[in-house]
């Protein structure tokens, strides 16, 4: 059974992990290696976000040369990340925290925030493929990061009711480039696929969407990198897809020509109202980001898709309350009568 060395929280220590085969090894064996450094340092590594899943593992690693339980879920995004990504460290909760140590679970996830704020890059796992999820990952490859480019997200700095770009005139769109874009995108017949709009409903209804911890570990990176199957996608250019998506379909161009009527049927509007996503977008454009914010940023939840969840519930409280911290720099304060 694998023993962990104790971390120095006046060093803002925390441990990493590396592969100890080459990425092209194909069987299900994870060997892994440990590291420990401090983050006064400015450590070179990758994040991971995923689902836990199951609280109760239910598969082995070797960890050092030495078993370590995790789960499923854990398992798979290493066997994805060691086939398909060539990076030397990672830094994974379930493994470079010690998970029976609650002291060091308290500060190590006060830290957090500044774990992914300075990854150099943090894996999104979403999970395998099903659903049709390829359909929404070969979209997002294909329009996402031309719709980047564009500048779609800065439609998002008004709220859809106030926009008044999204009045435009199709015939006059071609003098906003973001429109311009969203007018093109309507005679996109792949986006007309039957299956898509179910696809996008239930890719954005995993669990990862909706748990508590999810806000800073989008909002805060640098860069992000959606991982689904064997598909990936950077995460600036997938929310970028989803919102050319959205603002095609709420627009005013689909109101003028007949073939355009039915883009985006069976898509619930509230689906692309990610508290994530939102909260990256206003983190990058130093916009406030409240605890008000994150407890009501949900009101239009989506169907299938829950406020918020946690493995422990405790969890929701205390992720809320440290991402907020970090994205307005309030906190919640005990009121004495």
């Amino acid at each position: 059974m694998f023993v962990y060395d104790r971390l120095s929280q006046e060093d803002r220590e925390i441990r990493l992990v590396s592969f100890c085969v080459p990425a092209a090894v194909c069987d299900d064996t994870i060997n892994l290696t440990l590291s420990r450094v401090s983050l006064n340092d400015h450590p070179s590594y990758h994040a991971l976000s995923y689902v836990w899943g199951d609280p109760s593992p239910t598969t082995t690693i070797s960890l050092d040369n030495k078993p370590l339980p995790i789960g499923n879920n854990l398992q798979s995004a290493f066997l994805h990340l060691r086939q398909n990504i060539g990076v030397s460290w990672f830094w994974v909760d379930a493994v470079c925290i010690d998970q029976n140590n609650h002291e060091e679970r308290n500060w190590q996830a006060a830290q957090m925030r500044d774990i992914f704020a300075l990854a150099g890059l943090v894996h999104i796992w979403l999970g395998p493929c099903g659903n049709d999820s390829e359909l929404v990952m070969d979209m997002a490859q294909r329009i996402g990061p031309d719709a980047l480019n564009a500048g779609v997200l800065d439609l998002w700095k008004d709220s859809p009711s106030k926009n008044s770009r999204l009045d435009t005139l199709p015939e006059n769109a071609k003098d906003d480039k973001a429109l311009g874009f969203l007018a093109a995108l309507l005679d996109d017949e792949s986006l007309r696929s039957p299956g898509l709009p179910k696809a996008i409903m239930a890719l954005l209804s995993r669990a990862n969407w909706s748990r508590s911890w999810i806000i800073q570990e989008i909002a805060l990176p640098r860069s992000g990198l959606i991982l689904c199957g064997t598909q990936h996608v950077s995460l600036d250019a997938f929310d970028a897809a989803l919102t050319a998506v959205y603002f095609a379909k709420i627009g005013r161009f689909p109101r003028q020509l007949p073939q355009w009527r039915n883009f985006g049927a069976g898509l619930n509007n509230n689906v692309f109202h990610l508290r994530g996503l939102v909260a990256r977008r206003q983190h990058r454009w130093g916009q406030a980001f409240s605890l008000a914010d994150l407890l009501l940023s949900d009101l239009r939840s989506a169907p299938d898709r829950p406020f918020y969840t946690a493995s422990d519930a405790r969890d929701v409280i205390f992720g809320f309350q440290i991402t907020a911290r970090q994205l307005s720099k309030c906190i919640l304060q005990p009121q004495r009568q």
